[in-house]
């Protein structure tokens, strides 16, 4: 399927996991498809790809800072949360699942979650004993109970060296969800 996604605006949230690397592929693949996407970055997830990467695969500008935001009058975050189509996170670590579910924001992208009234979509990715933990998973029923969408996590071999399920699902199926979801339109 080859939706045109032409016009809509995704914020695509990166947060700090191994596989933050496949945030390029998603940016580049949401873009060619038309899509205005503006990365988010967490703290962890710049320790894993520069933002010069995103920004350039993007073409916008990627925000990584809650106390660096533009210059005009409306913060950065409340901007970006009310031009977004689709607020997508992928990789979303259990420490987002977390804040997403308890409505903490101590930091940008969890800052521009709570503004958003855009539809949320998770692409989780982390250890599979994270996943299975009854916390992590109270978190997934919560924003599940609230509308979120899930692209669940695949199984194989995890960065952490154990096979099981956790590991981000793949970018086609990543992008097909996000096509999907915007076909239902």
């Amino acid at each position: 399927m080859s939706l045109n996604l032409k016009g809509r605006t995704i914020v695509l949230g990166v947060t700090g996991s191994i596989a933050a690397y496949k945030a390029a592929d998603i940016t580049s693949r949401l873009t060619e498809a038309g899509a205005n996407v503006f990365p988010v970055m967490t703290a962890g997830a710049c320790r894993f790809i520069t933002p010069l990467t995103l920004q350039v695969l993007s073409r916008n500008p990627v925000a990584s800072d809650l106390w660096k935001e533009g210059e005009g009058w409306q913060p950065g975050h409340i901007e970006l949360a009310d031009q977004a189509d689709l607020f997508l996170v992928a990789p979303a670590t259990a420490h987002c699942l977390g804040l997403f579910a308890q409505g903490l924001a101590p930091d940008l992208l969890s800052s521009i979650h709570l503004a958003t009234p855009a539809p949320v979509m998770l692409a989780p990715a982390m250890n599979g004993k994270m996943l299975a933990h009854p916390a992590t998973q109270a978190n997934v029923e919560v924003l599940r109970d609230r509308g979120y969408h899930f692209i669940e996590p695949d199984c194989g071999m995890l960065a952490c060296g154990y096979e099981g399920q956790g590991k981000l699902a793949a970018v086609e199926a990543i992008v097909l969800s996000v096509q999907n979801f915007f076909a239902k339109d």
